[in-house]
């Protein structure tokens, strides 16, 4: 994959909202949810089944339900922002490592790897976790 298939969502997650019931107003069980469907005719809805002999319950995950959206199906792609134009820049000590083993890498990967760009300002954890988690974590007490 090359850097322009990665994109942000942080404009699309302001524009929709989780619902707890779907058009029709019948309570959404997501625990329960075995298939999801989206469409690209409408991207603020979400169609999920709980089985596969019923027909699919339609979510719409508009933030203003009812209201004329301000994306239309055209014009929702435009949300999407390259998330590293540039690529992806990795700890400056991991780039110094990977560089010292081009001479292990086949030539047909060597372009990759030397337009690796470093950041001195990332750290790298080596536990694979430095984020701050998206819900509250249960403490071990």
């Amino acid at each position: 994959m090359e850097s322009e298939n990665f994109f942000s969502t942080a404009a699309i997650e302001k524009a929709i909202v989780n619902r707890k019931v779907d058009t029709e107003n019948i309570k959404v069980n997501w625990l329960k949810i075995r298939e999801i469907e989206v469409l690209k005719k409408k991207p603020f809805s979400i169609f999920m089944r709980t089985d596969f002999e019923t027909a699919a319950q339609e979510i719409n995950i508009e933030k203003k339900r009812g209201m004329p959206s301000n994306y239309s199906n055209s014009n929702f792609s435009k949300l999407l922002e390259s998330l590293w134009p540039n690529g992806k820049p990795i700890a400056e000590k991991k780039l110094e490592d990977l560089k010292s083993l081009l001479c292990f890498i086949p030539k047909d990967a060597k372009k990759f790897y030397k337009n690796l760009i470093g950041d001195p300002y990332i750290e790298e954890d080596i536990n694979g976790f430095n984020a701050q988690p998206d819900f509250p974590l249960e403490n071990d007490d």
